[in-house]
């Protein structure tokens, strides 16, 4: 049984890892990318939309720092290519990626000694419960899996049938409590990113003709200072320098 358990959650956190990987930006995150293509070089929004909507057409594991460069002609700094780092907050919804999802899940409980009830295992259940563990998932910034995906179809179960179904739910947490889950292997949506406002997209764009220049660097542009922890550290080495009235060329 601990198998089994372990076969479903790898399948679910191999489809939502192609949901990253095959999906496009939602219209807010093409948006704000394109932004930042037209802030690097001189090109309409609507080259840089068309071209950050063909960027996401590369392979995946194609989309390396090279190849960013080749397409966008301009020079990949780690933090714009973060930028173009997708999550389940910023990318567009994609309906058949989750259906896919949604079946391997269906096929595998129906493989267990307690089947799950015909009308909890709707795919439409499953489809909602789902994207509901999707969107619970762009606060906290982590990965998914089988427990996730539990608690989204317990919530949706009570939404539609109160607690019929509460029993089933009992049984399957009790059966996964015993079984060590093995920890989530999606890299790319465990790692750490940042969204940078304008604001903060300006002032490092300063820091970065400034340096090029040696000239003296300008402080965070809001009094209140950065709040982001990178930020914070990138204030700190520039208020230094300034203090110290040089910057090495190897900085």
């Amino acid at each position: 049984m601990d198998k089994h358990w372990t076969k479903i959650n790898r399948s679910l956190q191999n489809h939502f890892s192609n949901y990253i990987h095959l999906g496009n930006p939602n219209l807010i995150k093409r948006y704000q990318l394109a932004k930042l293509i037209c802030y690097e070089k001189d090109v309409s929004i609507e080259m840089a939309i068309n071209q950050v909507a063909s960027f996401y057409q590369i392979p995946y594991r194609d989309r390396t720092d090279s190849r960013f460069h080749q397409h966008f002609s301009i020079i990949p700094y780690p933090w714009l290519v973060e930028q173009f780092l997708l999550n389940f907050k910023t990318i567009q919804q994609n309906e058949t990626l989750i259906q896919r999802a949604v079946a391997d899940v269906k096929f595998y409980f129906q493989q267990l000694e307690q089947t799950p009830p015909p009308e909890l295992a709707h795919e439409s259940i499953l489809l909602q419960s789902a994207f509901h563990a999707l969107k619970k998932c762009w606060s906290s910034e982590s990965s998914l899996g089988l427990f996730d995906f539990l608690k989204s179809w317990k919530r949706q179960s009570f939404l539609n049938y109160g607690e019929k179904y509460e029993w089933y739910f009992e049984i399957l947490f009790e059966e996964i409590e015993k079984t060590k889950l093995e920890d989530v292997t999606l890299t790319e949506i465990k790692k750490k990113t940042i969204s940078l406002t304008q604001t903060e997209i300006d002032w490092l764009r300063s820091i970065k003709l400034e340096l090029e220049n040696k000239i003296h660097f300008s402080t965070f542009p809001l009094s209140t200072g950065p709040k982001k922890a990178v930020l914070i550290e990138i204030e700190r080495i520039t208020r230094t320098l300034n203090r110290l009235g040089s910057v090495e060329p190897e900085i």
